[in-house]
C-alpha cells in the first residue's frame, strides 16, 4: 500500500525520507511508502460491495442506515441476521447447510460460526475463471504484477495435479516454507481443493524452529 509517512530529524540518513533514500540508492517501495502523497483511498463509498449490501440490508429489514457506521451498529446488534445475509449475499458454495449462522460460546473465540455446515474454501474461490485481477504482486523493487482468476485457476490445476500424482489426498497435512508469494497462494489453493490441511511458514522464520512447529501439525508434505 502507498501512503505518506513524516519522518523527524532526517538529515543523517537515518531517520525521515531522506534517509530511506539515501540508504537505498535508487527508488522502490520504500521510496514510495516514505515519499509518495497520492490519495490512496477516499471516503467515497458508492457502488462498493459494501454500500450494495448495506442497500440490500435496508431493502429487505426496511431500514435506512445511511452509511458504514449504521451498518456497524445494525451488525453488532443483529450479529447472526448479519452473518447469514453476508452468507447468502456472497453465494456461498456448500456441500451441507449450516443450522445456525453463530451458536454463542463462553467467549468470541469459543462461537460456532455457521455450524453443521460443509464447504471447501478453494471451490468458492476457484469459481471465478475471468479476466478480472485476482492477485497483485508487487516486490521491494517495485515490480508489479497482475495475475487474472483464469490464470490463477490453470496454475492452481497444475500444482493440483502435481500433488495427486504424488499422493495427496483428502485429510493429509501439507507444510509450507516459503515468502508471501503467489506460489505460495497456488500451492495453498491446490491443496485445500483436494482436501487437505495447510500449514504455512514464513520464510523469515528460523530454520531450526521449523521442524518443532511443523510436528505439531503432522504434515505430509513439505513445499521448500
Amino acid at each position: 500500500m502507498n501512503g505518506h509517512t513524516n519522518g523527524t530529524n532526517g538529515t543523517n540518513g537515518t531517520n525521515g525520507t531522506n534517509g530511506v533514500k539515501e540508504s537505498r540508492g535508487k527508488k522502490g517501495l520504500v521510496d514510495i511508502i516514505a515519499s509518495d502523497t497520492r490519495c490512496v483511498w477516499n471516503k467515497k463509498v458508492e457502488n462498493t460491495e459494501m454500500d450494495k449490501f448495506r442497500g440490500v440490508i435496508n431493502k429487505k429489514y426496511e431500514l435506512k442506515l445511511r452509511n458504514y457506521w449504521d451498518l456497524h451498529a445494525w451488525s453488532v446488534k443483529n450479529y447472526q441476521q448479519f452473518w447469514e445475509e453476508m452468507w447468502n449475499y456472497y453465494g456461498i458454495i456448500y456441500s451441507k447447510p449450516y443450522k445456525d449462522p453463530a451458536k454463542n460460546g463462553k467467549g468470541f473465540v469459543d462461537v460456532d460460526w455457521f455450524s453443521g455446515s460443509r464447504l471447501n474454501y478453494a471451490e468458492n474461490i476457484l469459481r471465478y475463471r475471468n479476466g478480472d485481477t485476482a492477485i497483485i504482486c508487487i516486490d521491494e523493487e517495485d515490480n508489479e504484477e497482475f495475475i487474472t482468476y483464469a490464470e490463477m485457476y490453470e496454475e492452481v490445476e497444475r500444482y493440483a495435479a502435481a500433488f495427486r500424482k504424488n499422493g495427496l489426498q483428502m485429510g493429509d497435512r501439507v507444510a509450507c516454507y516459503m515468502s508471501n508469494r503467489k506460489e505460495a497462494v497456488y500451492a495453498y489453493l491446490a491443496a485445500t481443493s483436494i482436501g487437505a490441511l495447510w500449514e504455512a511458514h514464513c520464510h523469515s522464520m528460523a530454520i531450526k524452529l521449523l521442524p518443532k512447529s511443523s510436528v505439531q501439525c503432522y504434515q505430509n508434505f513439505c513445499s521448500p
